[in-house]
């Protein structure tokens, strides 16, 4: 995953072609991160929120990877 820019609430960068946007709402609580992933072709991949249980941004970047089935789960 590339990173083009990143902030302790805020995640914008790529993977595989797709652009991975992750922003976490509200900025001061833990969880509730909402995920865009663009496609190639600038289909969205993923829009939403993150499920429950996504407490960190490292967490809601492989969750990124995962819905929008950029990367298989374990």
């Amino acid at each position: 995953m590339r990173v083009i820019n990143k902030g302790p609430n805020h995640f914008f960068g790529s993977h595989k072609g797709c652009e991975i946007e992750i922003t976490r709402e509200p900025a001061d609580e833990p969880g509730a991160f909402y995920i865009i992933v663009r496609g190639p072709s600038d289909g969205n991949l993923y829009d939403g929120w993150s499920p429950p249980g996504i407490l960190t941004m490292r967490e809601a970047k492989r969750e990124a990877l995962y819905g929008a089935q950029l990367k298989e789960r374990p």
